[in-house]
């Protein structure tokens, strides 16, 4: 048992050396090695996996601000359309009025083209009424008339062969057809009285 314990001892003074030389090895890593791997590890995470959370922040970052564009550009055609809103029914509204004037003034003018009508039917129906009343009360006028060219119808009939018959024949031809003595005076006696079949 001494034996083991002094083989222990033994290798207990001989690992020293090697004790001291792992922990010179192990200072000398961390200060040489393990700083400059930490840096380059870091970096390389900085390139993969940072890149892709600074790509997943931008990604959000971009869809917030798509969101807020989105919104803007929802409200701007809100904005938009109650404007044409207003535009339209501005343009409704003064149609409306334009139409409700022009119904107005058309009205004006046919009640003054009715009124004007009216005028002139009544100026027309006096002017009616005066000429048949200077034709009724104007007879001796009209008898005045057809009296001349009887009398110059009777003095061509002196001038035939039979003036009484003639003659005759000629005032009753008048006393039966009172306007045919304006035919009797534009044709020839002789022709007046073939055209009347006298």
């Amino acid at each position: 048992m001494d034996a083991i314990l002094r083989q222990i001892g033994e290798l207990l003074v001989n690992s020293i050396p090697t004790i001291i030389s792992v922990l010179i090895l192990w200072t000398a890593y961390t200060f040489l090695v393990h700083g400059k791997l930490r840096q380059v590890l870091e970096q390389r995470h900085a390139l993969t996996e940072g890149a892709i959370e600074r790509a997943q922040k931008e990604i959000a970052i971009a869809e917030k601000r798509t969101a807020e564009y989105e919104q803007r550009v929802r409200e701007a055609r809100s904005q938009i359309y109650k404007v044409q809103q207003a535009n339209r029914q501005r343009v409704m509204d003064e149609r409306n009025a334009a139409l409700a004037e022009s119904r107005k003034n058309a009205g004006e003018m046919v009640k003054k083209a009715r009124t004007a009508l009216e005028t002139d039917t009544v100026g027309a129906k006096a002017a009616l009424e005066q000429q048949a009343n200077v034709l009724a009360g104007g007879g001796g006028a009209i008898r005045r008339r057809i009296a001349v060219p009887l009398g110059a119808i009777v003095m061509r009939v002196r001038s035939v062969a039979n003036p009484s018959f003639l003659a005759g024949m000629v005032a009753r031809h008048i006393a039966a057809h009172p306007k045919s003595h304006y035919k009797l005076l534009s044709l020839g006696f002789r022709d007046a009285i073939y055209a009347h079949g006298i």
